[in-house]
């Protein structure tokens, strides 16, 4: 309630509210909701499993009494059920739309077979209605080393645990640019970094931030942009033909190098 409040006082709204007005004004105002439904005739809807009602109700006023949607989700999948999102939108799919195609997307491009089999019998313990519709994935990778798992007492000790593995097996062989560590939010990575700089491993942190937003790309488009549009003035690309090393010899002027960073080769 005191959130409701300090909205009204500012006069502001947020997403939720952005979709209760589109669904009050697609029902009250029949002539908005035909110029809408003019204007936007297909629809193609991701991660279907977890729409809410509200999100379900706004896609019905869109459509009207079309079929011309497509949706794609896996009722395993939902994780946004605090939200009042359910699968039953998937699952009950066919019923609303008795001529709907069903394709069943089932092989899995980027896992090897042992990490698919290991999804598989995970997903084979869940019990419910989605459960009854679950997909047996098949890998389309080559074979690959059987994954294992390790518990920990606690996130550093997680992260020691795993900075003392890269240390060992960067120092059996395996290259750098082989090994990877995945966390949730950015805001697990300085745990990660301070284990890793103190076992002594190169490392380079990706995802936390958008790689144009990042300041040495963003200095390396304002070089180019320079470059292209003032070229002819620029002395490094005299003896330059072809784009490739037009664009090698501007950036090389920025730090730019043919020779990988440390740590990742």
């Amino acid at each position: 309630a005191a959130y409701e409040d300090l909205k009204r006082d500012r006069a502001v709204i947020d997403f939720e509210d952005v979709l209760l007005l589109t669904v009050a004004i697609l029902q009250d105002r029949h002539d908005i909701a035909e110029q809408v439904r003019a204007q936007y005739q297909h629809f193609v809807v991701d991660e279907y499993q977890d729409v809410s009602p509200l999100q379900q109700r706004l896609l019905d006023l869109w459509l009207g009494d079309r079929d011309n949607l497509c949706v794609v989700g896996d009722a395993s999948q939902t994780i946004y059920s605090f939200t009042g999102a359910t699968p039953d939108h998937l699952l009950d799919f066919r019923l609303r739309h008795p001529g709907a195609t069903v394709v069943k997307l089932v092989r899995d491009y980027r896992s090897t077979p042992q990490v698919v089999r290991l999804a598989n019998a995970l997903l084979a313990q869940a019990r419910g209605r989605a459960a009854d519709h679950r997909l047996e994935l098949v890998s389309q990778r080559p074979s690959g080393p059987e994954p294992a798992y390790t518990e920990y007492t606690d996130e550093p000790a997680e992260a020691e645990g795993a900075a003392r593995r890269i240390r060992e097996l960067i120092d059996a062989g395996v290259p750098a640019a082989e090994i990877a560590v995945l966390f949730r939010t950015n805001s697990q990575s300085e745990t990660y970094e301070q284990a890793l700089a103190d076992a002594g491993v190169p490392y380079q942190l990706r995802g936390a931030e958008r790689f144009f937003d990042r300041p040495e790309i963003r200095k390396a488009g304002i070089a180019l942009r320079g470059a292209a549009r003032f070229g002819g003035n620029d002395s490094l690309l005299d003896d330059v033909v072809d784009l490739p090393s037009q664009v090698r010899a501007v950036l090389s002027g920025e730090g730019w190098t043919s020779e990988p960073p440390a740590g990742s080769g």
